[in-house]
């Protein structure tokens, strides 16, 4: 069965004009992104409706045009949203996956950490969190290339990284909150060929990996022919 969901392109000037007070650089915060894409939505009864409403996004930065948010979502972003927020359009959309062997174009956005448990004593871990290696440098452990090659395997294969942009934003400081939250977002775009259909549809439809909340995890595609 084809799933559809729903495509939304907001603004990042109209997302701060629903915030009084917010200064231009709270769109470096996760939190401000996080509570500004849910804001577009009804509320739900869930504990963690940006999974019940399967919502996913990314900060796009055009050089034609100004920044905006790109969502994906189960559901369309409410009534009252769209009428009142300037410049947000939505659109249907059918996730489906190209056919085994397609070439396509594609755009994600990661959080790109490595992770690693070691043990202090019998009693106790510790997690260790180090980004992933940048291309072009001497690292034992793979690069962004090979490890975003290996996240989005066997969906595609055969995956070439042409761009790649590394942001890490932070929650402002203040007295109330000395200690900050802080995300980084891995965009990267490539080419690759499709050789899963039913695995790229999981992820063009639920993401991958962590920091979803926060602007990771969106996968877009485009044939090539």
């Amino acid at each position: 069965m084809t799933n559809h969901a729903f495509l939304s392109k907001v603004p990042l000037h109209s997302l701060l004009m629903e915030s009084p007070g917010t200064t231009y650089h709270r769109i470096a915060s996760p939190t401000f992104r996080h509570r500004a894409v849910m804001g577009l939505f009804e509320d739900v009864d869930s504990v963690k409706p940006r999974e019940k409403l399967n919502v996913l996004f990314r900060l796009e930065t055009p050089t034609t045009e100004t920044p905006y948010l790109l969502i994906q979502s189960a559901v369309s972003p409410s009534d009252e949203a769209l009428m009142n927020i300037s410049g947000l359009q939505c659109k249907e959309i059918e996730l489906k996956a190209p056919t085994s062997g397609t070439p396509v174009a594609f755009r994600i956005a990661v959080n790109a950490i490595r992770r690693t448990t070691i043990t202090i004593d019998p009693h106790k871990r510790r997690t260790l969190v180090k980004p992933v290696e940048l291309d072009g440098t001497d690292s034992p452990n793979p690069t962004i290339s090979e490890w975003i090659a290996a996240k989005l395997e066997p969906a595609l294969t055969e995956l070439s990284v042409t761009n790649h942009l590394r942001e890490v934003i932070t929650d402002p400081r203040t007295k109330k909150k000395p200690r900050t939250m802080t995300v980084q977002v891995d965009t990267i775009d490539g080419v690759a060929r499709v050789a899963d259909p039913v695995s790229l549809e999981k992820i063009l439809s639920d993401g991958i990996g962590r920091e979803k909340a926060y602007g990771c995890g969106l996968l877009t595609i485009r044939p090539l022919r």
